[in-house]
């Protein structure tokens, strides 16, 4: 689930939040192979984050960003 300025992890099966992170307005998102890790990407920047939504790196661009994939 999304919303303007946060990405929430929610499990259907129990109908619970399992976690939240800040992102902006994140227009693609992105699961490794393995599902291990996630990329959050919008207009001008990439956050990556664990399974769990924690975040492990972001990356700021001037120029627009497009597309993401993974490599294995």
């Amino acid at each position: 689930l999304s919303s303007e300025d946060k990405m929430t992890l929610f499990d259907t099966n129990s109908r619970k939040t399992m976690a939240e992170l800040q992102v902006p307005r994140v227009k693609y998102v992105i699961w490794s192979g393995d599902c291990s890790y996630v990329a959050l990407l919008s207009k001008h920047g990439i956050v990556i984050a664990n399974r769990n939504l924690e975040q492990q790196s972001t990356i700021s661009e001037t120029v627009r960003v497009k597309s993401g994939a993974w490599d294995s």
